[in-house]
């Protein structure tokens, strides 16, 4: 089975350096399996959707769970993630699902949008979640002049359209509530939105399901999955679990939606290595080719989504994995947006003018 993310996300005794992890030194004190036991279900994975899942199993049919993860809890982009809980979900703009899946359809998304984002709020005040809550907004702001109206016609089929709350900014106005800056040119505010401290976060999720007599097992990789008299046997290296029912993360995935999510990323990280060499030399050429790169990484998602799109129509129940492969192709590509913006700074900075033109874009995403 080849791995799909990059290889640090595989070592699991050492927690990945970040400002979350410096910011966030609780120990829930959580043991590693190391003798041979059952349950009912056991859910593999500590992360948002393992946890939830099994908190639910318990709460809602009264079961027998035992949750085990290869690190700790929260391992992967559930701790490592940037905190900002913002809507909606997706690459595609709302004219292009408009026209996709019509008005109806584009707002029954928004509301579940809107719906996900107030949940979350929920859960931190229902599990008395410490995590660091900020903010009652978020903003999308315009990095180049020929970029505002479009937030504006933006900011307005919010309001009218998924009655979602707005505020326009000019770049003054924007400036005089202290985001200033050479990069802004105005901006829209929309609520619900809110930041947080995503390690905190899932740590009181953990500390909710253990509340709720959830076992948890950490640095427990499961190695083999066997089937014996009905049941399943999960073996660690120094220990079992006998159980009537799994719940795993799915790895099966097709080689080429694995392909094409491994050259997404792999553009993405050599355009930030690229940038941050640009910025080091202060070379303007530099940051005119990784902004003419944006176009390829537009290309790339495309192609990610598509096999993603492939891999969800082969059954229904890749559903779950699918919307999340569709999070991750969408924040590979945020990501590389981010670097073109900082390029984009970059030529500012060395040449006191904006680079000339639009920016270069691929391919949008089109499930039909």
């Amino acid at each position: 089975m080849k791995n799909i993310y990059h290889s640090d996300i595989y070592q699991f005794n050492t927690p990945v350096s970040s400002y979350w992890e410096d910011h966030s030194s609780e120990n829930l004190n959580l043991d590693k399996l190391n003798k041979d036991i059952s349950s009912e279900i056991v859910v593999i994975g500590g992360g948002y959707t393992g946890l939830s899942c099994a908190i639910n199993l318990i709460e809602n049919h009264n079961l027998d769970v035992i949750l085990v993860e290869a690190g700790k809890i929260g391992w992967g982009a559930s701790s490592r993630n940037a905190g900002f809980c913002c809507l909606p979900p997706s690459k595609m703009s709302f004219k292009k699902m408009q026209s996709i899946y019509g008005i109806d359809e584009t707002k029954k998304f928004f509301k579940k949008s809107v719906e996900g984002s107030n949940y979350t709020r929920d859960i931190i005040k229902e599990y008395n979640i410490d995590c660091d809550i900020t903010g009652d907004s978020n903003y999308v702001v315009a990095h180049h002049p020929n970029k505002f109206k479009d937030i504006q016609e933006q900011a307005t089929a919010y309001k009218e359209e998924f009655g979602i709350e707005t505020e326009i900014y000019s770049k003054e106005d924007f400036d005089k509530i202290g985001h200033g800056g050479t990069e802004q040119f105005g901006a829209f505010s929309y609520k619900p939105g809110f930041a947080i401290n995503p390690l905190k976060f899932v740590n009181g999720i953990a500390k909710y399901a253990l509340s709720k007599k959830l076992k948890i097992f950490e640095h427990t990789k499961v190695n083999t999955i066997d089937k014996d008299k009905g049941a399943y046997i999960l073996r660690t290296k120094e220990g079992s679990i006998r159980s009537k029912k799994i719940k795993p993360l799915p790895h099966d995935l097709p080689a080429e939606l694995i392909s094409s999510l491994r050259r997404l990323g792999d553009l993405v990280q050599r355009q930030l290595k690229d940038v941050l060499d640009a910025y080091l030399n202060k070379s303007k050429d530099s940051a005119i080719k990784i902004w003419k790169t944006d176009e390829k990484v537009d290309d790339l998602t495309h192609a990610a989504m598509n096999e993603v799109a492939d891999f969800l129509g082969q059954d229904k129940k890749n559903l779950d994995l699918a919307t999340h492969l569709l999070f991750v192709t969408k924040n590979i590509e945020r990501a590389g947006d981010h670097i073109t913006n900082i390029a984009e700074s970059l030529f500012y900075l060395i040449e006191g003018e904006h680079i000339e033109g639009a920016r270069p874009k691929g391919k949008d995403f089109d499930p039909s």
